[in-house]
């Protein structure tokens, strides 16, 4: 919501990607198909070079982001404690309770149980990255801006979310 960063860009931060209130957005968590000699598959989670070259981007992080994040690391480290040795050690900003990559299925899942406990409708993860870009132009953010700050390959894209901006012009 504060960076209008992709769920797969999230799941594959490390803690060094964020410095000095910035964090650098360069990978990306994808579910691949691989396929085993006796024609069987299964998915693995593979870190790949973001959705385009324009994907590699710097966003700003709000100073309430930066602080929740610094309680975030504090959780972490008690999950750590709790499970010893059992805990892989690892660099990710969002590991899981075991400290191993999270599992877009269980961020989903997740983010459906933060929903439905706040009484809200089911929206899409993604929806967020769509708020993020709404909210930059509600606050007179213009086009370019919001485009490189999504990582968008071409401007066109970034028109998707300008309705916002016919809302704004016709106050």
């Amino acid at each position: 919501l504060f960076t209008g960063a992709r769920q797969g860009e999230i799941i594959a931060l490390e803690k060094n990607d964020i410095n000095n209130g910035v964090v650098k957005i360069n990978k990306m968590a994808k579910r691949v198909k691989t396929f085993d000699n006796d024609g069987s598959f299964k998915y693995e989670l593979k870190i790949t070079k973001p959705k385009t070259k324009n994907s590699n981007r710097e966003v700003p992080l709000p100073d309430v982001l930066q602080k929740e994040l610094k309680k975030f690391d504090i959780l972490v480290k008690e999950e750590k404690i709790k499970l010893g040795m059992a805990y892989s050690e690892n660099k990710l900003l969002f590991p899981s309770l075991t400290g191993t990559y999270m599992d877009d299925k269980n961020l989903r899942a997740s983010w459906q149980k933060a929903l439905k406990v706040s009484g809200l409708d089911h929206k899409k993860f993604h929806s967020l990255r769509h708020t993020y870009a709404t909210k930059l132009f509600e606050n007179g953010a213009s086009i370019l801006t919001v485009s490189r700050l999504l990582g968008h390959s071409s401007i066109k894209t970034t028109e998707i979310y300008t309705h916002v901006l016919e809302n704004i012009k016709s106050k």
